[in-house]
C-alpha cells in the first residue's frame, strides 16, 4: 500500500499522533491536528498528507509529542504544534503554525 503523495519521500518522521514527510524540500504532515501539529494552519485532523504552511525548503524533519520541527540547509529551524512547554522555541507558550526558533547561533 502506498500513502497518497509520499511515493517519492526523502525523509519520514512519525510521532505519537502525527506523521510527516519531506518530498524534496517540501514538508507535509497528517494525523491528529488538535494542537496544530499538521502545520496547515487548521486544527482539523488530516487523513492524507497536508502541505505545511510557508515557502520553506526543509532538509530534515522530526516529530515529537504534539509538535514538529524541521530544519533548512541554511541552518534555520521551524517548529509548529503544541507549545505548552515551550517546545517551539519562540519564547511564548502559544500553539502555533510554523514559527522560526529564536536564539540559534
Amino acid at each position: 500500500m502506498t500513502v497518497t503523495g509520499v511515493s517519492s519521500a526523502t525523509a519520514i518522521a512519525a510521532g505519537r499522533p502525527t506523521t510527516c514527510t519531506l518530498i524534496a524540500t517540501t514538508a507535509s504532515c497528517w494525523g491528529d491536528n488538535r494542537l496544530g501539529q499538521v502545520g496547515d494552519g487548521t486544527f482539523t485532523d488530516s487523513h492524507v498528507p497536508a502541505p505545511v504552511l510557508g515557502q520553506h525548503e526543509f532538509s530534515g524533519i522530526s516529530v515529537g509529542d504534539d509538535h514538529v520541527c524541521a530544519s533548512t540547509e541554511a541552518g534555520e529551524v521551524w517548529c509548529w504544534g503544541s507549545n505548552r512547554n515551550g517546545q517551539l522555541g519562540d519564547g511564548n507558550g502559544i500553539v502555533r503554525s510554523p514559527v522560526g526558533v529564536t536564539g540559534l547561533s
